[in-house]
């Protein structure tokens, strides 16, 4: 993931002390990369998954719909969460997202 390098690449920097006159971001810039890589962390696996399961013995709800519930419950807690403030609006919209296209899956709610 080219963000997550980033990130990386930007502390290595800030701990050796180099500086970089390419890149120079403020503290503001990098506080947003770094909640950017925290909101989609529980996203991009899920996805990863999903899009390689090649397994026979286990069905795509059987992958579904746990990675689903897993999905919401951590943007659910990043919704709350006091470290999030750049990225609420992305939080908000990918639980928004995935309560309209899956809502009867991560709702547990009756098809009757």
């Amino acid at each position: 993931m080219e963000v997550t390098a980033l990130v990386i690449f930007v502390s290595k920097c800030a701990h050796y002390d180099i500086a970089v006159r390419s890149i120079s971001f403020r503290d503001v810039e990098l506080h947003f990369v770094d909640e950017y890589v925290e909101v989609l962390h529980p996203v991009a696996p899920a996805l990863d998954r999903l899009q390689g399961q090649r397994s026979a013995s286990m069905s795509y709800m059987g992958a579904l719909i746990p990675a689903l519930l897993t999905v919401k419950q951590k943007l659910s807690d990043l919704s709350v969460s006091p470290a999030i403030c750049h990225c609420t609006p992305m939080v908000s919209s990918l639980l928004n997202a995935l309560n309209k296209r899956f809502g009867m899956l991560v709702n547990l709610e009756s098809a009757a």
